[in-house]
């Protein structure tokens, strides 16, 4: 079954404690830290190890619509610095320099694609997966902009690749027009999807609260 996380953009570890207690109660199965968000990582370590569900780190950029502002080494040691915390996992983009990715823990690693303009030709969206793969990651990523059902089709053709290839796949649609993708790949064996607490918290477009998400899930 397709796990739930929910994306927490906390400002410190106490609105983090907050928002993370939140999740718990509507039965997420995972949160996903920004550590851009955060003023500072103080308190961070004893935040992953008593966290009652597994925790998936990030830290995205301007481009990745974060608010992170180093470079990609910084970013590198901050994610490694994350995993030996404890987080269970960590979100590295693949445009990152392969000598970062390498860096990262394998059996933890997410290898992610952000197209927010767009989906790129399924050919395409083939090479970007094969060279993510070539990293030997946990888990494949792949999010894309949808504007019609052929750009849901090319997701969901990308996720059904992964799975014929035994590889853990999170293939997300964005965009009004990506809600059924998204709800359409959680379905096919995503491994996870993301649900806000909120309207207001939600960190891309097209992405359901956790209660949406669980009404149409039960529907369908």
């Amino acid at each position: 079954m397709t796990k739930l996380c929910v994306p927490i953009q906390a400002k410190n570890i106490k609105e983090l404690k907050q928002q993370a207690k939140i999740a718990l109660k509507k039965e997420a199965d995972l949160i996903e830290i920004w550590l851009d968000q955060l003023n500072s990582l103080d308190g961070l370590e004893s935040f992953i190890q008593k966290s009652e569900k597994p925790v998936v780190a990030v830290c995205k950029s301007k481009k990745e619509k974060g608010k992170f502002k180093g470079g990609s080494k910084e970013k590198c040691k901050i994610l490694r610095l994350s995993a030996d915390m404890g987080a269970s996992y960590v979100d590295i983009s693949l445009d990152s320099p392969s000598r970062f990715i390498k860096k990262m823990p394998k059996s933890k690693t997410i290898i992610s694609f952000h197209d927010f303009a767009g989906t790129p030709a399924y050919r395409k969206l083939e090479k970007i997966y094969q060279k993510a793969r070539k990293f030997n990651p946990l888990i494949v990523k792949i999010a894309t902009f949808i504007k019609n059902a052929d750009d849901a089709g090319k997701l969901l053709q990308i996720l059904q690749k992964g799975i014929n290839d035994k590889q853990k796949m999170i293939v997300i649609g964005m965009g009004n027009k990506g809600k059924l993708a998204r709800i359409a790949c959680a379905k096919m064996g995503g491994f996870m999807t993301f649900v806000s607490l909120t309207d207001k918290s939600k960190t891309a477009p097209g992405q359901f609260t956790i209660e949406e998400y669980k009404k149409v899930d039960s529907i369908l």
